[in-house]
């Protein structure tokens, strides 16, 4: 009955070009939670694709493409113009990487994946398709073979060297945030447009993304205490507070506190070393009188690494750890050193 259901609810909105979950609610009679987790389901296999924001919110089935024996992929009909679309042939290998890995926003906002998604990207900036499709694909190989088997990717030795002084035993990225020539990663841009739209949707997709990466290293680690870097801007929603939330009852959690001063300064804008420092010294504050052997610090996404450095010192220095570990969500793809992430 469950997945009769969600069949249903697919091939509702197949044959009605779109819907709200107030249609769907109201057809089929059943709850809005009901419906609510039939769509989640269906965007989570790549069946349909959300627009707008709550409250205006509507559904569409996503085309993907079929691998042919001909010379060429042919797409399903294409919602927006009702014709079929058809583009060079590339491996499978190469497209299964497209598929897994690229997503984009749209200039009006929709989020867009996969090879349908690389062919309009492609096309709009007059590429030749197979040509770039392979550069996409060698890319993202080479990223990939530079994250250990825990999939993450180490920049212990980046840190150590940004701040010789640190006691820190472990740096991890989740993912890069950017790649060399086609931009962000899928995580960097479900990242960024998580912040800076507080969609719950978005936030949930990207915590879903790396939760299991940071269980990883609280079980690799023996991590007994988790410490969440506080957020600089107020935001209705903020992304660091779900994060935690996701975690709180795994682990007990460090009490961090952002002061706020009379001009809150983001890291992100201060273009002396020294100035983050100091930015961070004189900011973040430990709370917490409990005492853990080892401690993760969890930030969304690192820049100089001077927020996690001075973090990793005031728990070391209080003895609230004996221990610091750390995760980004993203991080830079430069190999020596860090660079700031302006947009997030």
């Amino acid at each position: 009955m469950v997945k009769s259901l969600q069949v249903q609810i697919q091939k509702y909105i197949e044959e009605h070009g779109e819907a709200t979950p107030k249609l769907l609610i109201s057809h089929f009679q059943v709850s809005a939670v009901t419906v609510h987790h039939h769509l989640k389901a269906l965007i989570k296999q790549n069946t349909i694709q959300k627009f707008g924001v709550t409250p205006r919110v509507f559904y569409r089935i996503v085309y993907t493409p079929a691998v042919s024996v001909s010379s060429t992929f042919t797409i399903g009909n294409d919602i927006h113009h009702g014709a079929t679309m058809h583009f060079p042939r590339v491996s499978i290998a190469y497209s299964k990487l497209i598929n897994e890995n690229f997503y984009t926003i749209s200039p009006s906002g929709t989020p867009e994946f996969g090879i349908v998604a690389f062919y309009h990207w492609v096309t709009k900036r007059k590429l030749d398709f197979v040509k770039t499709a392979q550069q996409y694909a060698d890319t993202v190989k080479k990223y990939e073979s530079l994250k250990n088997p825990l999939g993450l990717i180490d920049a212990t030795q980046k840190i150590q060297e940004s701040f010789p002084g640190t006691k820190l035993k472990k740096m991890y990225y989740v993912d890069f945030y950017s790649y060399p020539v086609f931009g962000k990663t899928k995580l960097g841009t479900l990242l960024l447009n998580a912040k800076q739209t507080m969609d719950i949707d978005l936030i949930e997709q990207t915590i879903e993304v790396a939760k299991p990466k940071i269980l990883a290293i609280i079980k690799k680690h023996a991590i007994n205490a988790l410490a969440f870097v506080p957020p600089t801007i107020s935001r209705k929603v903020q992304f660091m507070t779900e994060l935690e939330k996701a975690f709180e009852n795994i682990l007990p959690i460090v009490k961090l506190e952002k002061v706020r001063n009379t001009i809150a300064v983001q890291q992100k804008t201060l273009k002396i070393f020294d100035d983050r420092v100091e930015n961070a010294q004189d900011t973040i504050f430990v709370a917490d009188e409990r005492h853990f052997k080892n401690a993760l610090i969890i930030d969304d996404a690192v820049g100089s690494g001077a927020t996690i450095a001075v973090v990793s010192q005031k728990l070391l220095r209080q003895k609230t750890a004996q221990n610091t570990y750390a995760v980004s969500i993203v991080g830079s793809a430069n190999a020596k050193q860090f660079e700031v992430i302006n947009e997030i």
